[in-house]
């Protein structure tokens, strides 16, 4: 099956994700696949897996071959959402994004190091932090160390 549609399918499961760093507010939703997939212990999740079942499968398989692995989620942003400046919690975490379904090819960028609001500070040449921008693209992935800075902007044109 198609990732996006499955994805799509299960958007209204989704939660807004709570670090309130989304501009709107709400903007930024997931769905914890351990949760969904019964990974977290129980299983009682596995009923509402039905749609994601390949998905699941895939999450299983890497969790036996890499068993350091300690979560996976889809995440959703709304069209505009950007995400303040914020870094994850340990460097033992690297992140994997791939683009399921992109509306506005280019617009959407993850911005990694310094941060955009530090940018009118900076006159002449690049400073030694300087940030590299990452767009998303439909079936494309990037991965990055979660614990360095990070933010979501939009670029027009």
């Amino acid at each position: 099956a198609d990732l996006a549609a499955v994805a799509a399918a299960a958007l209204e499961r989704f939660t807004v994700q709570t670090e309130g760093i989304a501009r709107p507010q709400g903007g930024w939703r997931e769905l914890d696949l351990f949760d969904v997939c019964g990974l977290r212990g129980g299983g009682g999740a596995r009923s509402r897996a039905a749609r994601l079942r390949a998905t699941c499968a895939a999450v299983r398989a890497a969790v036996e071959t890499y068993p350091y692995v300690q979560g996976a989620l889809f995440s959703a942003l709304a069209p505009g959402t950007a995400l303040s400046p914020h870094c994850g919690p340990t460097n033992g975490r690297m992140v994997m994004h791939v683009g399921l379904r992109v509306p506005h090819p280019g617009a959407a960028r993850l911005r990694i190091g310094r941060p955009s609001s530090l940018d009118d500070d900076v006159q002449g040449s690049a400073p030694a932090d300087a940030a590299v921008e990452v767009a998303w693209r439909e079936a494309e992935g990037f991965v990055w160390d979660d614990s360095v800075c990070h933010e979501v902007v939009w670029r027009r044109g």
